[in-house]
């Protein structure tokens, strides 16, 4: 009777191993399948002729904008729902932005639509697509790999905040500059999800709420009525849980082509 269990006891460890294994071997393949395709956005559709200036942060003025080209007609041709380009200097953000008419399409479907667990990087289906709006929402999988925003959390270092203090956005007409001044954990039904101020909370109530869930690891507040990006992701272990991260607008510009003229918020 023993060596019978023995040997069941054998075959049902040795089938949960393979069927470890075979998920674990299924999770590495997708993330180089994602890995693979934004890679593949970036050589072809993102290009930079001039990157940050190799000088202190604090050095770099609010005007300055990167020499960034990207090719939106070839992007929009894969898929009609890109809407711009998001991408943060120096770290590995750096990825189509898109929106669709819900939050739900994107979590599954890389940008040109091909199934995966990364998803995209999307925008709100509620904001406008020319970043008027009071606060846009952009979401993206907190991937294990590091990938999509697997790296937002290290915002909440204030090393890392100081040392990577703006971003940036392309849309086909224009260059948006936002400067970060606030990351932390919250809920996915906090006040942080906020779309517009004309209601409870208002613009000050809003950053007052901010404040005081982010305490010392605040760099700056933006001046009332500037509108705001948040950038979320999921925190591993709570269902519910999100990591944001604030940024204030600080200058837009228009793209290349059709005029040159800054335009300061």
């Amino acid at each position: 009777m023993n060596k019978i269990l023995r040997s069941v006891l054998i075959v049902v460890l040795s089938a949960v191993l393979i069927w470890s294994l075979a998920r674990i071997g299924l999770t590495v393949g997708d993330y180089k399948t994602a890995d693979a395709i934004y890679e593949k956005s970036r050589n072809e559709s993102f290009h930079i002729t001039e990157s940050t200036p190799e000088v202190p942060v604090s050095n770099i003025s609010e005007e300055y904008f990167p020499e960034v080209s990207v090719d939106f007609e070839s992007l929009t041709k894969t898929n009609p729902d890109v809407v711009g380009w998001l991408y943060i200097p120096d770290t590995d953000i750096n990825f189509p932005l898109l929106r669709a008419a819900d939050n739900w399409k994107y979590l599954s479907l890389s940008y040109n639509l091909q199934s995966t667990n990364s998803g995209s990087i999307f925008m709100d289906f509620r904001n406008s697509v020319d970043l008027s709006d009071d606060n846009t929402l952009i979401y993206g999988h907190n991937m294990k790999s590091g990938g999509m925003f697997g790296k937002l959390k290290e915002f909440g270092v204030s090393d890392y905040l100081t040392e990577h203090p703006d971003f940036y956005v392309f849309t086909e007409t224009q260059v948006f500059k936002y400067r970060i001044f606030s990351a932390y954990k919250t809920q996915a039904d906090s006040p942080s999800y906020t779309l517009s101020f004309s209601e409870d909370p208002d613009y000050k109530g809003f950053i007052d709420y901010i404040k005081d869930c982010t305490g010392e690891n605040i760099t700056d507040t933006p001046e009332e009525n500037t509108p705001l990006i948040t950038l979320s992701t999921c925190t591993s272990g709570q269902r519910s849980g999100r990591f944001v991260v604030h940024a204030y607008l600080v200058a837009s510009n228009v793209m290349e082509g059709t005029s040159l003229e800054n335009k300061k918020e």
